[in-house]
């Protein structure tokens, strides 16, 4: 195994689409971490040609909001549904998606192997992964569950808080206002409307059953836009399906039973329990990889030389101005980006899930922090994870630098697509160097750029003595 294969798959990153938001311990490999394999693939299914031309705003989000407080209003319902996710040209095994819900806070969602929600009136389950899973206090209702901000640690969150949100839950499909109908179309048998949602945040397809009772028959959340001229789809790099297969206003029968996978193991807080996964999966890897000959271990990275820059295209986003934010830290000081001009600013995008992010938060983190008298600021910016799993973790790991809780509107204009993210911003407030992913050597490369940005020489003087000279022979 060469040094560049090792150097992607420690690159190798959580793609954060509106539809995925877990940490699959594929953040350090391409492979796959489902314990079981998921059904054949099946190709996903092509928008249908529109039989009407695009209707009155006003209609549209009329029969969205019908659509949707219909299913929020059921006393009890059951979806089925087949599930389709294409990253990057990639093709992904297809994976179920079911929800069950019965008033006021029972409700059950699965998302094939990855993950499991389940609430039984007095408990709620979570189960990540059939690996480890926590019981804690069931919620008033769904919506007050989604409304709160859970952790990433569950499959589909931004699909469930689109479809089952009470509006002001982020991002909530009832909070739409960019809605069009762009026609009717026939969906496995049944008669339907097209409609599209334009908001930024909330762009997404749905075919919604006519009639007294508008079940979803389909949806197809994206990032992107649907032009009324062209009547063309803008997407993202990829496409996401759930095709629902049925529906029903009934719950199956023990459906919210707390039963976890069989090989699951019950931890007391799940955000905890995650992490010691991702650390055995990592030091596995490690194992493995020494055995071939390529030890990834922190020694290993720390003495490894730094790679050989190739000319790769820089990031889209290098050479433009960096976004106006802002954000708090763990302590309850708000910064805001424009106030550092003058400085170079890092900001790391990281979670504590993310294998290659824990690897080298601590270096980059500690390169950054001994040129803090340069005018050197570092914000360590974790993706949506709970205020307290994050000050726990650090604390567990000993680990002191300035940490923010950001979103996905926060860090979209940076253009992340995976972690770890590194941006570096020069003291004229424009992106100047982005570091995607963390392999060996790649700290010497991070601190080659950071003092070439304060206008340093990029090799940092050499403070290590010479070594004595031999003069005799061995004792």
């Amino acid at each position: 195994m060469d040094t560049r294969r090792v150097l992607v798959t420690m690159k190798s990153t959580l793609v954060l689409t509106s539809f995925f938001l877990v940490a699959a311990a594929a953040c350090s490999s391409n492979q796959d971490a489902a314990p079981a394999p998921a059904p054949a693939p099946a190709p996903a299914p092509a928008p249908a040609p529109a039989t009407a031309s695009i209707q009155p705003k006003a209609q549209a989000a009329d029969e969205l909001a019908r659509a949707l407080r219909f299913l929020h209003t059921l006393p009890s319902l059951h979806l089925q549904a087949r599930a389709n996710l294409n990253l990057e040209g990639e093709e992904r095994p297809d994976f179920s998606f079911a929800i069950s819900t019965a008033a006021p806070n029972q409700f059950r969602i699965e998302c094939g192997d990855s993950g499991l929600l389940i609430s039984d009136g007095k408990q709620m389950l979570r189960d990540w992964f059939q690996t480890v899973h926590a019981l804690e206090p069931a919620p008033k209702s769904l919506q007050d569950w989604l409304r709160d901000g859970p952790e990433i640690h569950f499959v589909s969150i931004t699909t469930l808080r689109g479809l089952f949100g009470a509006s002001g839950t982020v991002p909530s499909l009832l909070d739409a206002k960019d809605v069009v109908l762009i026609g009717e179309e026939t969906i496995n048998g049944k008669p339907a409307l097209h409609l599209a949602v334009r908001d930024e945040q909330l762009a997404c397809e749905l075919w919604v059953q006519k009639g007294n009772e508008p079940w979803l028959l389909r949806y197809r959340p994206k990032l992107g836009y649907i032009d009324e001229e062209s009547m063309s789809l803008e997407f993202f790099a990829g496409d996401i399906w759930l095709e629902v297969e049925s529906f029903s206003r009934e719950a199956p029968k023990d459906a919210f039973a707390l039963v976890a996978a069989e090989k699951s193991r019950r931890v007391d807080d799940l955000g905890v329990g995650v992490m010691e996964e991702q650390e055995r999966y990592a030091a596995e890897m490690e194992e493995q990889m020494g055995e071939e000959g390529e030890v990834m271990g922190a020694v290993a990275l720390e003495d490894a030389p730094a790679p050989e820059r190739r000319d790769e295209k820089p990031h889209p986003t290098v050479g433009k101005p960096a976004p106006d934010v802002q954000w708090t830290l763990l302590d309850g000081a708000t910064q805001k980006l424009a106030d550092l001009k003058g400085k170079v600013v890092v900001l790391d995008f990281w979670a504590t899930w993310c294998a290659p992010c824990v690897k080298g938060l601590p270096k980059i983190s500690a390169i950054a922090k001994s040129y803090a008298d340069q005018g050197v600021v570092f914000v360590a910016c974790d993706l949506e994870e709970s205020k307290s799993g994050v000050a726990a973790f650090l604390a567990k790991k000993k680990l002191e630098f300035p940490c923010a809780i950001v979103n996905q509107k926060f860090a979209k204009p940076f253009g992340v697509g995976g972690i770890p993210h590194t941006v570096m911003i020069g003291k004229d407030g424009v992106i100047q160097k982005v570091h995607i992913g963390y392999g060996p050597g790649q700290d010497k490369i991070f601190e080659s750029d950071l003092r070439e940005l304060l206008g340093l020489p990029k090799a940092a003087p050499t403070t290590d003595a010479p070594k004595p000279v031999e003069t005799g022979g061995k004792n």
